[in-house]
C-alpha cells in the first residue's frame, strides 16, 4: 500500500520558509543511508538509497517513486557484492540513470543501470554497466544533465599508499556522457599546493547553464592544512571552471561539514544543504543556506539549522530536490536519521509550495541550415535561413513574451522580434527568416532573448531567457569547392580543370565528364567562364 504525502499549503515563492516534517519515508529495520533523488520530466520523483535490510554485513541499492503524492513500493537494484552511495539523473530522452559504487573484490568502482520505457509504455532496468576500472576506490558518485543534454558524472577517488605509515588522498574525478559515448576521466580538484582531501561531491545544473560543483575539503589527510571538513564550490560556464570558493564556515578543528547537496528551485533561488558534526561530540545536524541573486552571495548567506533532535540523534547526508509535478512544487529535503529506535531510516522535510512564480525559458534556437553559400546558389540552394525558436512557460501565470533574434559577425544583424502569449505549461515556436543575399561570407553567432513584457522574473529565473550560440551559421564564399570556408588555389584549380563540363546523363567510365554541382554558380548547366571568374575573384577569401 502506498504512502500518501500531504502537501503543504501554497504561499509566496520567496524564502525563507517554514519547513514541515520530518516524515519517515520508509520505516524498516536495517540501516538506510545516503539518499539521492531526481524529479523526472513526467512528474514522477525518484528516490534511491543504500540499505542493510537484506544483509547486515553489506548494503544494497533500493529505490522508490513518488507519483501524484503517493509513494510506490520498494524496488531493488542490487543483490550481490558491496553496494553503496547511489546517484540519480535523467537524460533528455527520459532515461533514468542510476549510478552507485560497488566492490566486487578489493576496490570500489562505479556502476550504473538505465531505466527505459519501451514503445508500449512498460519500463524496465537494463543490466548493470561497469563504468570505472581502477585499483583505487571510486565512491560517492553525483550526476547532473547539462542544458545541452550532456550528462556529467563526478565521484571521489581514494588512494592509499603505505611505507612505514599509511597515507590517503581523496580527489574528485568526472566523466561525461554525450551522444551515447563516455569521455575519458579527468580530475577536477587538487593541485600541488593543495594537500587536503577533496571528497563527497555534489553537482547541479542551474537555469543559466552553469554547473555547480560542491564538495568537502579537508579531513584527516597526511599533511592536511585542515582537520575540519569545509564545503567549497566552483562553477563551470561551458568553457572554464571558476575558482574554488569557500561556502560554509564551521569552527575550525571543532566542527566538520560533509555531504553537501545543491539545487536551484522554481523561483531561481540557489540552495545548499549539508550535515555538520562536532569533532568532540559525534552527532550530525543538517544546515542550509540560500541565495536569491543566482548564487552571487551564497558564500556570505546566513546558515540555518534545519534539524533539531535530542542529543546523540544523527541527521545526516541530506539530498534536496525540487518537485515540479502538477500537485507537488515543494522542495523535498531527504536525509538519514536514527531519530527512532536507533535505526537509521530515510526522512524528509518539505518546504511550502514554491509557487506562484514567473518563469519562461528558451529550450531551443535552431537554424534551418548551419552551412550554406552566402546568398545560396541559383537554382540549387535557397538564399534564406529560418531560425526557429521555442519558448516554454514553466511558471504559474499566463505570460506575454517578446522574443528577439539577431545574428552577428563583426556587426549585428537584427532578424526582428515577435510577441506571443504563452499559457501556463505551454510553449510556442516562432520562426525568424534571414535572407543572406547581401550577407558576407563569414561565421555568424546566433543570439536570442525572450522577456516577459507584463511581469518580471527573479534574477535566477532569467538564466534561460537568453541563448547565444557561437559560430551557429557558416556562410561559405562562392568558389569554395571543398567547403572549408576559404577559396584557395586548390579550389580555383578545380574550376579550370572542370571548365566546359556539365552533368553527365550516364556514367563516363574512367574519363572525367562531371562537375560538382556547386561549381555551376550561375546555374547555366556547365562550368563556364562566369563560374571561373567568380571563383578567381573570390580567391583569397577566408571565413
Amino acid at each position: 500500500m502506498g504512502l500518501t504525502i500531504n502537501q503543504p499549503l501554497a504561499k509566496g515563492a520567496g524564502p525563507p520558509y517554514s519547513w514541515t516534517g520530518p516524515t519517515d519515508i520508509d520505516a524498516h529495520l536495517g540501516q538506510d543511508n545516503l539518499p539521492t533523488a531526481v524529479q523526472a520530466s513526467n512528474g514522477t520523483l525518484w528516490l534511491a538509497w543504500q540499505t542493510f535490510r537484506f544483509n547486515n554485513a553489506r548494503p544494497d541499492i533500493i529505490y522508490r517513486t513518488l507519483t501524484n503524492n503517493v509513494w510506490g513500493s520498494i524496488g531493488r537494484i542490487t543483490s550481490l557484492n558491496y553496494n553503496t552511495s547511489p546517484a540519480l539523473a535523467q537524460l533528455r530522452n527520459g532515461t533514468i540513470m542510476l549510478f552507485w559504487s560497488q566492490r566486487q573484490t578489493v576496490a570500489f568502482n562505479i556502476y550504473y543501470e538505465r531505466f527505459v520505457i519501451d514503445q508500449s509504455g512498460v519500463g524496465s532496468w537494463s543490466s548493470s554497466v561497469h563504468l570505472t576500472t581502477t585499483s583505487f576506490n571510486d565512491t560517492s558518485p553525483a550526476a547532473t544533465v547539462g542544458v545541452d543534454g550532456t550528462l556529467w558524472l563526478f565521484w571521489q577517488r581514494s588512494n592509499q599508499s603505505c611505507t612505514i605509515t599509511c597515507s590517503q588522498t581523496k580527489e574528485i574525478y568526472y566523466k561525461t556522457l554525450k551522444s551515447g559515448s563516455w569521455s575519458s576521466e579527468s580530475k577536477t580538484t587538487g593541485s600541488a599546493s593543495d594537500t587536503n582531501w577533496n571528497w563527497l561531491p555534489t553537482v547541479a545544473t542551474a537555469k543559466d547553464g552553469r554547473l555547480w560543483l560542491a564538495w568537502s575539503k579537508g579531513g584527516q589527510s597526511a599533511g592536511s592544512s585542515l582537520t575540519s571538513s569545509i564545503i567549497y564550490y566552483k562553477t563551470y560556464n561551458g568553457t572554464v571552471w571558476s575558482a574554488e570558493t569557500q561556502v560554509t564556515f564551521p569552527a575550525l578543528n571543532v566542527n566538520s561539514d560533509q555531504h553537501a547537496s545543491i539545487l536551484q528551485d522554481r523561483n531561481g533561488t540557489i540552495w545548499l544543504f549539508w550535515s555538520r558534526t562536532s569533532l568532540t561530540i559525534p552527532m550530525f545536524i543538517i544546515y542550509g543556506k540560500f541565495d536569491v541573486h543566482n548564487g552571487q552571495t551564497l558564500s556570505s548567506a546566513t546558515e540555518t539549522q534545519m534539524t533539531n533532535e535530542a542529543s546523540g540523534i544523527d541527521s545526516q547526508q541530506p539530498w534536496a530536490v525540487q518537485g515540479t509535478s502538477v500537485g507537488d512544487k515543494t522542495i523535498h529535503l531527504f536525509y538519514s536519521s536514527d531519530r527512532t529506535n536507533n535505526d537509521y531510516d530515510i526522512w524528509s522535510l518539505a518546504s511550502p509550495s514554491i509557487s506562484p512564480v514567473h518563469d519562461v525559458g528558451i529550450i531551443s534556437a535552431t537554424p534551418s541550415i548551419n552551412v550554406m553559400y552566402a546568398g545560396g546558389l541559383p537554382g540549387k540552394q535557397t538564399s534564406n535561413i529560418t531560425i526557429s525558436v521555442t519558448v516554454v512557460n514553466y511558471g504559474d501565470f499566463s505570460e506575454t513574451v517578446r522574443t528577439i533574434v539577431a545574428v552577428s559577425n563583426l556587426t549585428s544583424i537584427s532578424l526582428g522580434s515577435q510577441t506571443q502569449i504563452i499559457n501556463i505549461a505551454g510553449s510556442v515556436t516562432l520562426y525568424f527568416p534571414w535572407n543572406t543575399t547581401s550577407a558576407k561570407p563569414a561565421r555568424y553567432n546566433l543570439s536570442v532573448s525572450a522577456l516577459e513584457t507584463t511581469s518580471s522574473e527573479t534574477t535566477g529565473n532569467l538564466g534561460d531567457n537568453t541563448v547565444s550560440v557561437k559560430n551557429s551559421i557558416w556562410l561559405l564564399p562562392w568558389g569554395d569547392v571543398d567547403q572549408d570556408g576559404s577559396v584557395t588555389l586548390g579550389d580555383v584549380s578545380v574550376f579550370f580543370f572542370d571548365y566546359g563540363f556539365g552533368p553527365a546523363a550516364t556514367p563516363c567510365g574512367t574519363s572525367h565528364c562531371k562537375y560538382f554541382y556547386f561549381e555551376d554558380i550561375n546555374n547555366s548547366g556547365a562550368v563556364d567562364i562566369i563560374d571561373v571568374g567568380i571563383a578567381a575573384r573570390n580567391y583569397g577569401t577566408f571565413t
